[in-house]
């Protein structure tokens, strides 16, 4: 094929194609309007997400303990932290999202701590399940 019966096929298809209105509408309108308003709608609300997780503060369910004080104190003093009464339905309240997690300590935590060792803990969490 030569050159000038390729820009006639070119130039035909070219005019066929802009006389189709939804062509142009799929062609123009929809990348340079429609995709930009869709991420920045998303980023936006990405954003918005990001920033309600970061200004909210956890509650978590300390489970044992009442012999470590040292520990207890330092987790209450924690101000990124809401400490809440310990219940038995903790599983249920992880589920429902009303805790965001539950430590549990074991008998003489602080003691171990002060002795060099590394006591066992379990840790659940909403990821956990």
């Amino acid at each position: 094929m030569n050159g000038r019966a390729i820009r006639i096929v070119y130039g035909k298809e070219l005019r066929d194609s802009l006389r189709d209105r939804r062509t142009i509408i799929s062609m123009i309108v929809i990348p340079v309007v429609v995709m930009p308003l869709l991420m920045f709608g998303v980023g936006s609300l990405m954003f918005k997400t990001m920033t309600k997780a970061r200004q909210e503060i956890p509650h978590v369910m300390i489970i044992g303990g009442e012999d470590s004080p040292k520990v207890l104190a330092a987790l209450r003093a924690a101000r990124n932290l809401q400490i809440v009464s310990t219940t038995e339905d903790f599983t249920n309240q992880i589920v429902e999202k009303q805790v965001r997690a539950v430590v549990k300590l074991p008998p003489d935590f602080d003691a171990a701590v002060a002795r060099g060792t590394r006591p066992r803990w379990t840790f659940t969490s909403i990821k956990a399940r």
